[in-house]
């Protein structure tokens, strides 16, 4: 009886820690892996006279609580006439900067181009944020402009704009079919061992 009792003592322990350590596993894994990106600015509307150029910017916001390196690529109809003060920097969590540049309406036509910011943390997958800058002609030569101010946030592993990175995080269901394993394994082990103790003693009493 007392066999049998310190059995199941054991196993509730056992189910209890288990089940502690699946919560923690997931909840780690879940802030770990809950990455997003915001920026301002993600879309700005240009008037410039030919070979005009703007200084403009756009706000970077690092909206996790890890520290983010971002790094600014352009494409589009001006590649080549957009100049960036800066293509890397390093936000600390909760901090956000303008990111400058200088545009030149090097074609006498509507252009659109775009600003990609890229959201890198130190491990695991990124994000990518795109700023659209459309640039009109203006044929009086005067520069004009509108933006939209609104910020763009975006989820870790977007598709078609995720930044694969290394040491990719469990995923909870994973820790949970493992942990259940193990917890089937101990089980069918005590029970062979409480089999084995009852036998040791009923041999025993049988040779007494």
């Amino acid at each position: 009886m007392a066999i049998k009792r310190n059995f199941i003592l054991t196993f509730m322990v056992v189910i209890i820690l288990v089940s502690l350590l699946v919560g923690v596993f997931a909840q780690n894994n879940n802030n770990s892996t809950k990455f997003t990106g915001s920026i301002g600015n993600s879309r700005m509307v240009l008037k410039l006279g030919l070979d005009e150029s703007a200084r403009k910017s756009i706000l970077v916001k690092n909206v996790n609580n890890i520290p983010v390196t971002i790094n600014l690529t352009i494409s589009g109809d001006l590649n080549d006439s957009i100049k960036l003060d800066e293509s890397s920097f390093v936000l600390s969590p909760g901090e956000e900067k303008k990111a400058y540049f200088t545009i030149k309406a090097a074609k006498n036509e509507t252009t659109e181009s775009k600003i990609n910011v890229v959201f890198k943390p130190e491990t695991g997958s990124g994000v990518i944020l795109s700023s659209t800058i459309i640039v009109i002609p203006s044929e009086d030569g005067s520069a004009d402009s509108s933006a939209a101010d609104s910020s763009n946030a975006g989820d870790a592993n977007p598709a078609g704009a995720a930044v694969s990175g290394p040491n990719a995080k469990l995923n909870p269901t994973t820790i949970l079919i493992i942990s259940t394993l193990v917890l089937i394994a101990l089980f069918i082990a005590l029970i062979i061992y409480s089999k084995k103790a009852k036998s040791k003693k009923g041999l025993k009493e049988s040779r007494e």
